[in-house]
């Protein structure tokens, strides 16, 4: 073999190595730009699902605060009515729903201090005011859902002008 045809193959051999290695470095580069847009769209797709489950937290506590809100004040406006009333119709019926939320939907939804106030709502009703006012107790379920309100979602309804004993001693 003469020198050129040495130069030649060594050529040969150098372009086949070069061709080689520039195709591992673009796969190795389009590989790396392949992972970069990977994790990007991950991050995307993390971030999408993250904001999916706060607005369906955020969805879940709208409809919680709405049923909560709303039986409270059925179970305050009931007995205000049973401890208002005169007419036994009215009564009846007032004390039949308010034994339904007792009994039912506020059990999900009040706090321990509500709860205290439904059942001593609910054992004087029973004992039809004797040893207690009837009044002052469905003052209590009133004072302490918005008690409740207040520590649970921040609904502030503005300072009671009250000093009354029945709220005070109830927790909240």
């Amino acid at each position: 073999m003469d020198k050129d045809e040495i130069r030649f193959k060594q050529m040969s051999l150098w372009i086949k190595i070069l061709t080689a290695a520039g195709a591992i470095i673009v796969f190795l580069v389009s590989f790396g730009q392949w992972l970069d847009a990977r994790r990007t769209a991950l991050g995307q797709e993390r971030q999408a699902f993250e904001e999916q489950q706060f607005q369906h937290k955020k969805d879940y506590q709208r409809a919680m605060f709405d049923r909560q809100t709303a039986l409270y004040f059925e179970a305050s406006d009931t007995a205000a009515s049973i401890a208002s009333t005169s007419d036994q119709i009215q009564r009846r019926k007032a004390t039949d729903r308010f034994n339904a939320l007792y009994f039912g939907g506020m059990v999900i939804v009040e706090s321990p201090g509500v709860e205290q106030a439904m059942v001593r709502f609910h054992k004087c009703m029973e004992a039809q005011g004797k040893d207690c006012v009837l009044s002052n107790e469905a003052l209590a379920i009133g004072c302490t859902t918005r008690r409740s309100l207040r520590k649970t979602w921040g609904v502030d309804f503005g300072k009671l002008e009250t000093d009354d004993e029945y709220c005070k001693q109830l927790p909240e």
